[in-house]
């Protein structure tokens, strides 16, 4: 009877590599816990186990015998026709930008996406509202950024559709 070592990250997974590496299937393979280290939160994070495969033992006085599966037929059928393509219809699609940011906003968002404090994140839109050098051009890519007021002109509003 031919004894392996696994490692896996749990009990399930090392029984099926045993039984792919026996050559057995999964219900003809015992394992033995070697060593199961702990990850986050004490969860098993990797298992090594000892595998073997057990094949049942015929009675006594008995031969085993070599079970065949029987063939099973199996019809084909052809699909119906009414099911043959779904008819897509394409729509658009409405999309509704999130509103613009208030100070308080831009910091409470940088500090809890990107980890910044609340003067470097106005430090960084201070920059981009003074413009950035853009092909020999010095461009504002922000509006001043320390107003509190989220309307827009219709007028932008407009413009920007």
């Amino acid at each position: 009877m031919e004894t392996i070592e696994i490692t896996a990250p749990n009990q399930e997974e090392a029984l099926a590599k045993a039984a792919e590496a026996l050559g057995v299937s999964a219900d003809q393979v015992k394992i033995t816990v070697l060593e199961q280290t702990k990850g986050l939160f004490g969860k098993p994070s990797r298992i090594r186990v000892k595998a073997e495969a057990v094949v049942p033992k015929p009675a006594k006085g008995k031969k085993a015998k070599a079970v065949e599966p029987e063939p099973v037929a199996v019809e084909a059928t052809p699909a119906p026709e009414a099911a043959a393509e779904p008819e897509v219809e394409a729509k658009p699609a409405k999309r509704n930008p999130w509103p613009p940011f208030t100070t308080s906003t831009l910091q409470q968002e940088a500090s809890r996406k990107l980890g910044l404090a609340p003067a470097r994140t106005m430090q960084l839109a201070q920059r981009l509202y003074e413009g950035v050098n853009l092909g020999g051009e010095t461009v504002g890519l922000i509006t001043y950024m320390r107003t509190d007021g989220v309307d827009m002109a219709p007028e932008a509003v407009a413009a920007a559709r």
